[in-house]
């Protein structure tokens, strides 16, 4: 096709990729966002922004009460220009998307920058969906407002009844990976952002090739990507606190995840053109959540392949033998899972040794639990509460006799008593 770019791919002819693309047009400097918009004036920019993006940039300076004292002088345009948003006083591409008016998009030349919030319900049907549009400075926080954010309680270490409560997004997480959409979406496709929310996760797509390539060269320590999509504009965006140009973005998001037990986000670059991100507000598999909570210590390509285990994709034949050496996965390649054996992490001398009294301390406490919300209880009712805090390799009549040894020791302490005799026996706590 004319005015296409082709590159020759072994003994064939093909069409450049995109990303290839933009590093020849980093190289030679051109830049999308960094072009003069000549009709616009700082009349087209958003006041509230403006103020927004004056106080940002103030909050920037490393000495923040002299850096106050010095923009109060300064006119917005003067600020703007410090900012690296505007160019001598004229009006760039990244100021209109950052700062602009709504009114003002009609200078993207019927293309509209936005981000899409959409609701799905549990059967993936639309339930509800709204456009932010620029200025995109502010737009960040009115997507992140409208994200359903509630809290999420699990249980994260193993040996513990008590669980933990938490948020099912960091609002650092999403406003990171949304404020990274706008930095390095390609704007040339004239394609929009979208945040989907669903009952579990948040989805976010954005246009433009991933520019590592693969997630875990962004993972590498001291990765630099080999050129940055919209210069201009990603500078700005340092100067205003929403990104950071040290590549720390991504390893970042993965560390925020990472402390909380949760999965790590899932980047999609199966789409060409199309970055994909999802990240989950719930635990995927116990094992994984207790594991890295048994072992702070795990570096983060170890926690990123197990995640890709937990989530059941597939990974090299070497990173499995490197994963089983540890002990921490366990089945035949390629269908492995994490393993259950987190004793070993914390560094129990048996490959699988649970501590007894600790377990049965954990069984009393949810007899009594049980007892509380029921008032009374037989044995079978009681065995039914106790089946998953109960060892797989025991037999049922095995877990019959733990159970009738765990009623008659908390008898003893006077911790509960029983009417009736036998399997007529009914148990209730001693007030």
């Amino acid at each position: 096709m004319e005015g296409a770019a082709y590159a020759r791919e072994h003994e064939s002819i093909s069409p450049l990729p995109m990303n290839k693309v933009d590093l020849i047009r980093y190289q030679i400097g051109m830049d999308w966002s960094k072009e003069i918009v000549e009709d616009a004036s700082i009349e087209d920019l958003d006041r509230e922004a403006i103020k927004r993006a004056r106080e940002l940039f103030s909050k920037r300076q490393s000495d923040r009460k002299k850096a106050q004292e010095v923009l109060k002088k300064l006119s917005d345009i003067e600020v703007l220009n410090k900012a690296g948003i505007t160019i001598k006083g004229k009006i760039t591409r990244t100021a209109l998307l950052l700062l602009g008016k709504s009114e003002s998009k009609y200078y993207f030349d019927g293309f509209i920058p936005r981000i899409t919030w959409t609701l799905y319900n549990a059967d993936n049907s639309i339930k509800a969906y709204e456009h932010f549009d620029i200025p995109m400075l502010l737009a960040v926080d009115k997507a992140y407002s409208k994200i359903r954010n509630e809290k999420y309680r699990y249980i994260a270490g193993q040996q513990t009844l008590f669980p933990d409560e938490v948020d099912q997004y960091e609002p650092e997480l999403i406003k990171e990976i949304i404020n990274n959409c706008i930095a390095h979406q390609d704007y040339r496709l004239r394609g929009k952002i979208n945040v989907e929310e669903f009952e579990d996760r948040l989805v976010f797509i954005n246009e433009g090739a991933f520019i590592p390539e693969s997630i875990e060269q962004a993972l590498e320590p001291g990765y630099k990507p080999p050129y940055y999509r919209n210069v201009f504009l990603c500078n700005a965006m340092v100067n205003l606190y929403m990104i950071d140009t040290n590549s720390m973005g991504i390893p970042m998001m993965y560390q925020i995840q990472r402390d909380k037990c949760f999965p790590l986000p899932t980047y999609d670059l199966n789409t060409i053109n199309r970055v994909k991100v999802t990240v989950y507000g719930k635990i995927l598999d116990k094992n994984y959540t207790q594991l890295l909570y048994s072992d702070a210590d795990l570096n983060m390509r170890t926690v990123y392949l197990l995640d890709q285990v937990q989530k059941q994709e597939v990974i090299s034949k070497e990173s499995f033998r490197n994963l089983k050496k540890q002990g921490l996965v366990e089945g035949r390649y390629p269908n492995i899972f994490v393993s259950f054996k987190v004793a070993d992490i914390v560094g129990q001398k048996a490959t699988y040794v649970r501590n007894k009294g600790l377990d049965d301390d954990i069984r009393k406490q949810l007899i009594m639990k049980a007892l509380q919300s029921m008032g009374e209880a037989n044995k079978q009712d009681l065995m039914e509460v106790l089946e998953k805090a109960l060892p797989e390799v025991l037999s049922d009549e095995q877990k019959s006799k733990k159970i009738s040894n765990l009623l008659q020791a908390m008898k003893k302490d006077g911790i509960i008593a029983a009417t009736g005799t036998n399997r007529y026996a009914k148990w209730h706590l001693v007030i």
